[in-house]
């Protein structure tokens, strides 16, 4: 398979991008003009092969991109082995690239200050894993390492409340998955999920703080069940326990750290062949937490929809 692409980027703004000469009116605002504005045009190329041979299933790409003045190759190649009907070894290798956003580049307020010299941030992933499927029970467990050169993010340093953006140091990660999902074929429950990941990041910085590249979800546990609650009305719960690595800053410039949290979501939806009626409660029990910063969460969020198929 071989393909091609192409992309814009565009923006308008009064704080992102560069000078316009002339102003650019800002649609429902009175005397309010952009005066700032940003494009990117981003042509790529790809090629993928896939070979069946006997057990094995092999797949190869490569894709070239070119944003601006920089040119990027990435790869990826996977493969996957049928032990048995029921089990699935497979592994895959890649890289990506993701280039500094508008806001790394230009955004300045008094705790902010873009770059404009930053380079793109480069990844190398690769997984290995184990999948088996039978009747009503599915389960995979996974392990990954990722290394992340030249990574993009903002940083502080301790004591400091001012964030600037930059290519930090290399950063390491290596984690886990695993899943269990069982069907019911009978009574009142539907099915049940369940999933577990874990992640550790390695980095050199000492004595910086992140925004994002690591200040990471350590655990995250979730336990999904569905059930019906009469005739077309049923039910699904979710609930989740997650622990954040890093640290926020507090009053008077104190490092606190990340505190784990349990949440519990629920939804119950009616369904027919032409209508579907929801509501959905995220964060049943109003729970208090923090996930990134020192920005309160929202509470307890309460969404009802309907859906007509024709």
């Amino acid at each position: 398979m071989i393909g091609a692409g192409y992309r814009v980027e565009h923006i308008y703004s009064t704080v992102l991008g560069d000078p316009l000469e002339n102003g650019k009116r800002v649609p429902f605002e009175d005397d309010i003009e952009y005066t700032r504005s940003k494009q990117r045009d981003i042509p790529s190329i790809y090629i993928k092969q896939t070979e069946v041979i006997g057990k094995w299933r092999l797949n190869a790409g490569l894709t070239l991109e070119r944003p601006g003045e920089l040119t990027h190759l990435c790869y990826g190649v996977s493969g996957s082995y049928s032990i048995s009907p029921y089990l699935e070894a497979n592994a895959w290798v890649n890289n990506s690239f993701r280039n500094p956003t508008f806001t790394d580049l230009y955004y300045k307020s008094p705790t902010q200050t873009g770059n404009m010299n930053l380079k793109p941030e480069e990844m190398i992933t690769g997984r290995i894993g184990i999948k088996y499927t039978k009747r009503n029970l599915s389960s995979s467990i996974y392990a990954f390492y990722r290394r992340g050169l030249r990574m993009i993010d903002w940083t502080r340093e301790s004591g400091s409340d001012q964030w600037s953006a930059s290519n930090i140091t290399n950063v390491n990660s290596t984690g886990a998955e695993y899943s269990l999902r069982y069907i019911m074929s009978s009574g009142p429950f539907k099915s049940f999920s369940f999933l577990y990941a874990y992640l550790d990041v390695a980095k050199n910085s000492p004595g910086m703080h992140s925004l994002y590249a690591t200040d990471f979800l350590r655990h995250k546990a979730a336990l999904t069940i569905d059930h019906k609650i009469a005739g077309k009305l049923g039910a699904s719960w979710v609930f989740s326990y997650q622990k954040r690595e890093g640290t926020y800053l507090g009053e008077d410039n104190t490092e606190i750290p990340y505190k784990g949290f349990m949440l519990a979501d629920l939804k119950i939806s009616w369904n027919s062949k032409r209508y579907n009626i929801s509501m959905d409660v995220t964060n049943l029990f109003d729970k208090e937490y923090l996930y990134i910063g020192n920005l309160p969460q929202p509470g307890r969020w309460i969404k009802c929809g309907v859906e007509v198929r024709l």
